[in-house]
């Protein structure tokens, strides 16, 4: 389903399953929430949103204009969206990744490009797939779950050529990939012998590493075109790496277990989200330590995929929650307290 909208009436349009409403009705509407996974440097954004009694539809937005874009197409992956699904991944050159149920009932990992859509299936022995993350090449990370045990799963690879297999972890079953870089190199998670969380790296040698650097019980969430990677650690709080130094953890303000990070830039920019207090906001840092609290409005100039936000619509969209994606030029887009999605600009 496509739509081209003005910006005012987007918050309205996004998951309303082709109703359509305009901005400020009033009364009950099919319309819940809203929730962004990720963005590329086009400011293509992909996320979900739901509506009564419906599942999460998975849903591309492009922007339409340049630099400050009036309207927005939104496009709902309807082949799987029919039971419930997500897009997680977008690459620079506009690949979209994410899951779905599939027309048999199980969940299967989809690849969206070009307006068509490919299957991804599990690999042999596998029920289900989801795809986290997709390259500019096409290549698919993510995780695929035994048909036996459910909560068994194994860091799954896919590409047009190879099809779906599986990479196994440096020790341990359960693993997962997270995020893969242009160059080829994958970031992930899996749960040792011992039963602890660690993370991994491969390259297209297709053999899981430990992440030695890192602290133990820690998570690699994203990895950019530079080979560093950032992630989140139960031991630490949010931490960076990159080859041949020590990882370096990044402040936090709620203590080591409420921060999180989500992606990072080709500029080395990571954000994700930090809880100061009893609120959990936005966050976003740099290598050199520096971190910016994006939860307060007004700070950066706000473009709210749902309706204009400003400093007066605080109550009613919420404290801006976690930041889930940042473009090359800075622009991020953020989650609000009340499943509303917004985009931060950086001011001029």
């Amino acid at each position: 389903m496509k739509k081209t909208l003005a910006l005012t009436s987007l918050a309205l349009l996004w998951g309303c399953g082709g109703n359509t409403f305009s901005p400020g009705t009033t009364g009950t509407t099919p319309y819940t929430d809203s929730v962004a996974y990720g963005i590329n440097d086009n400011g293509f954004i992909v996320g979900s949103s739901s509506y009564t009694a419906h599942q999460p539809h998975a849903m591309l937005i492009v922007p339409q204009g340049q630099t400050a874009p009036t309207s927005y197409t939104v496009t709902e992956i309807a082949d799987y969206s029919n039971g419930g699904g997500m897009a997680e991944g977008i690459s620079a050159n506009g690949k979209v990744v994410g899951w779905g149920f599939h027309n048999l009932g199980a969940v299967h990992g989809f690849l969206y490009t070009g307006g068509s859509l490919v299957d991804i299936p599990p690999p042999a022995g596998d029920a289900s797939s989801i795809a986290h993350a997709v390259n500019n090449l096409g290549m698919v990370v993510g995780s695929s779950y035994n048909a036996v045990n459910p909560n068994d799963a194994h860091a799954m690879v896919w590409s047009q050529g190879l099809g779906s297999f599986t990479v196994a972890p440096p020790s341990g079953t359960n693993s997962g990939w997270s995020a893969i870089s242009n160059n080829g190199v994958m970031v992930g998670t899996y749960l040792s012998d011992t039963f602890v969380v660690n993370t991994m790296v491969s390259d297209q040698g297709f053999i899981g590493h430990d992440l030695s650097n890192p602290p133990i019980g820690g998570a690699a969430n994203c990895i950019n075109d530079n080979a560093y990677v950032a992630g989140d650690s139960a031991a630490s709080g949010t931490w960076w790496f990159q080859e041949s130094l020590v990882y370096t953890p990044l402040p936090n303000s709620g203590g080591i277990n409420f921060s999180q990070v989500h992606a990072i830039n080709n500029s080395n920019i990571i954000v994700g989200s930090d809880k100061i207090g009893t609120h959990t906001f936005a966050v976003q840092w740099t290598l050199n330590g520096v971190k910016t609290n994006l939860g307060v409005l007004g700070s950066h100039n706000t473009v709210d995929l749902n309706d204009h936000i400003s400093l007066a619509d605080q109550q009613t969209y919420g404290a801006i929650t976690d930041a889930r994606g940042i473009a090359a030029d800075g622009r991020i887009v953020c989650n609000t307290q009340f499943n509303h999605v917004v985009l931060l600009t950086p001011a001029p």
